[in-house]
C-alpha cells in the first residue's frame, strides 16, 4: 500500500511541473521531461527516505499460535525474588504487573504467539538440569537465578545468544553493560535488560533521609554533588561523621542514637565496585583475568574499610530490619541497600522522605559512577537452552518483550519507584536513571570464581586491621585456576 506521504510527496512535485509543462505547449515546443523526471525521482527518495521502516523495528511476522513456553524461577525457590517478568495471573491495579500484562497482550495480538511459563519449586537449577538431560524440548527460555544460569553455561546447555536469530543484543533495550561485561570469548549465555524486573531491584544503591539532612547545619546536596560529578566516598563519609549525636545521653553511641552511616553487611562489596574497581577484568579477546588487587585498589580498600565498619566507632553495623527501623525513626543519614528494599521494605514501614543515589565514586577523577547489581539469591538472568525446540521463533519472541518492554515495564517501574510518596520528586527520578544506566555485573560473582565474597562481607563491622593484600595472597591462586577452568570449558564447546 502506497503511504499517505509518498502520494503528498508525489503531488506536490506534479504541481510544481505543471507551470513548466503548460508554458512548453504554449511554444509549441516538445517538452523536456528531464526535469520533470529528476524532481520526480528527487519527491519519490524524499519519501521513500521518510517512510523507511526502522532497521531494528521487528519485521511483522504471524507465528501460528506458537507457544512461547518459559521456565521461571518460582516463588518456591524465593518468593522475594521469584522471577515476575514473564507472566502473571491477572490485572490487579499494581503498575508493574499490569505493565507485563500489556506488554504481552500487545505481542500475542500483534504475532499471533501464545506467552506461558512454567515455576520452578525449591530447586531450579536440578530441575533446569533434568529438563535438559532428558531432552526436554517445551521450553523457549528460562529466567533463572544468575549463579544457576552460569553453572547451566558451564554444562553446555545453553545457546550463545550471540548466534540466537532476531536478537538485537547492541540495541537500549538490552543492558548494554550486562552485554559487554557477562560474555567470555565473544560468547554470551546469559543476559538482561528492560525486560528483567529483578536486575532493577538487585541493583545496590545509597538511601538517605532528607529529615536528618535538614536538620544538619550547612550540609550539602547530595543529588547536585552527583550532578556535578562530586559525589565521593569521602564526602559521603565526611557528611556521616558530621551527624552522629549521643541522643540517649549515656556516653556511648548505640542503636539508640542517631547516626551518619548504618554498614549494610555487603556495603564494603558495593562500594569497591562504585570505586570502578572490579575483580576481574577482560582482554582484548575478551578473556577474563583476575584484576582486584593494584596500586589504586589497595588505596580503595583501605577507605572502604575505613566507611564500612571495619572497627570504626563511628560507624554502626546492620541488616535490613535495622536499615528500615532507623530510617522510619529518623536516626540515620546513609546506608546502602537494593532497590528491592526501597521500593518494598521501605514503602511499607518509613514514612519519613528519603532519597536514592548512586554509589559514590573513590574521588572525582573518577569518569563515571558504578552500581552493582547482586548476583546472590537475587537477580535473575535470560538464556536460551539448547533443547529449544525452535530458537528462530524464541529469538523472535525474547526481542519483542524485550523491545515491548522499554515503553511498559521500565516506566512502569520507574513510575512504581518514584510513585512511592517519600520519593516523589524529580531528583529520585534523576538519579534512578542515573543508577540503572549505571549497572555493573560481577563474572566472578555469577561463575563462583574464588571466595571473594566471603572477604567482602566480612569486612562490615570487624575489628582488627584490613587485610586486604593478605587475603589476595591467599585467594588469587585459587580464583585464576576456576577462571581458566571455566575459560577453557566455555571455549571447548561447540557453537
Amino acid at each position: 500500500m502506497i503511504s499517505a506521504k509518498r502520494i503528498a510527496a508525489a503531488l506536490m512535485a506534479a504541481l510544481m511541473l505543471m507551470p513548466v509543462l503548460a508554458s512548453c505547449s504554449e511554444s509549441g515546443k516538445t517538452p523536456d521531461t528531464t526535469a520533470a523526471d529528476t524532481t520526480a525521482a528527487v519527491a519519490d527518495t524524499q519519501a521513500e527516505a521518510v517512510t523507511t521502516a526502522d532497521p531494528t523495528k521487528l519485521e511483522e511476522k504471524n507465528l501460528g499460535g506458537w507457544e512461547f513456553n518459559a521456565l521461571v524461577r518460582g516463588a518456591a525457590e524465593n518468593n522475594y525474588w521469584k522471577c515476575v517478568d514473564i507472566l502473571v495471573e491477572d490485572y490487579t491495579g499494581d503498575v508493574l504487573n499490569d505493565a507485563v500484562l500489556d506488554r504481552n497482550g500487545i505481542i500475542q495480538d500483534k504475532y499471533n504467539v501464545k506467552i506461558t511459563q512454567v515455576e520452578t519449586g525449591n530447586q531450579s537449577l536440578v530441575e533446569a538440569r533434568n529438563y535438559i538431560s532428558a531432552g526436554e524440548d517445551s521450553f523457549a527460555a528460562f529466567c533463572l537465578r544468575a549463579d544457576y544460569t552460569a553453572s547451566l553455561s558451564t554444562e553446555g546447555s545453553l545457546i550463545d545468544l550471540f548466534t540466537v536469530p532476531y536478537l538485537q543484543l547492541d540495541q537500549p533495550w538490552w543492558d548494554q553493560n550486562a552485554v559487554k561485561e557477562l560474555s567470555i570469548a565473544n560468547k554470551l549465555y546469559f543476559t538482561t535488560g528492560d525486560l528483567s524486573i529483578s536486575c532493577a531491584d538487585a541493583v545496590q544503591i545509597p538511601v538517605f533521609n532528607k529529615t536528618v539532612l535538614s536538620q544538619q547545619e550547612d550540609m550539602e546536596d547530595p543529588y547536585e554533588l552527583v550532578r556535578e560529578g562530586k559525589w565521593t566516598m569521602n564526602k559521603m563519609l565526611d557528611m556521616a561523621l558530621a551527624v552522629n549525636t549521643d541522643v540517649d545521653g549515656d556516653g556511648t553511641m548505640g542503636e539508640k542514637d542517631k547516626w551518619g552511616y548504618l554498614a549494610y553487611g555487603w556495603g564494603a562489596l558495593f562500594l569497591f565496585f562504585g570505586s570502578g574497581e572490579t575483580i576481574v577484568a577482560k582482554d582484548e579477546n575478551d578473556l577474563p583475568y583476575l584484576s582486584v588487587y593494584n596500586d589504586r585498589s589497595v588505596n580503595v580498600m583501605d577507605l572502604v574499610y575505613k566507611i564500612n565498619g571495619g572497627g570504626n566507632p563511628d560507624i554502626i553495623s546492620g541488616y535490613s530490619a535495622l536499615q528500615t527501623t532507623m530510617m522510619s525513626e529518623d536516626r540515620v543519614l546513609f546506608t546502602i541497600t537494593s532497590m528491592a528494599t526501597v521500593r518494598k521494605q521501605f514503602r511499607e514501614n518509613v514514612e519519613s522522605d528519603i532519597g536514592i543515589l548512586p554509589v559514590p565514586k573513590f574521588d572525582e577523577e573518577q569518569p563515571r559512577y558504578y552500581n552493582l547489581v547482586v548476583f546472590q539469591d537475587t537477580s535473575n538472568m535470560y538464556s536460551v537452552p539448547k533443547t529449544s525446540s525452535n530458537v528462530d521463533n524464541t529469538g523472535f519472541v525474547l526481542e519483542a518483550l524485550a523491545q515491548e518492554s522499554t515503553g511498559t515495564l521500565r516506566e512502569a517501574y520507574y513510575d512504581k519507584t518514584i510513585s512511592y510518596k517519600a520519593l516523589r520528586d524529580k531528583d529520585s527520578l534523576d538519579m534512578l536513571k542515573i543508577i540503572l544506566e549505571t549497572r555493573t555485573y560481577d563474572l566472578s560473582s555469577a561463575y563462583l570464581w574464588g571466595a571473594w565474597n566471603g572477604y567482602f562481607t566480612g569486612l562490615t563491622g570487624s575489628n582488627g586491621k584490613n587485610q586486604f593484600s593478605s587475603y589476595y595472597a591467599k585467594l588469587s591462586k585459587p580464583t585464576e585456576k576456576a577462571i581458566n577452568t571455566t575459560v577453557e570449558t566455555l571455549t571447548g564447546l561447540d557453537g
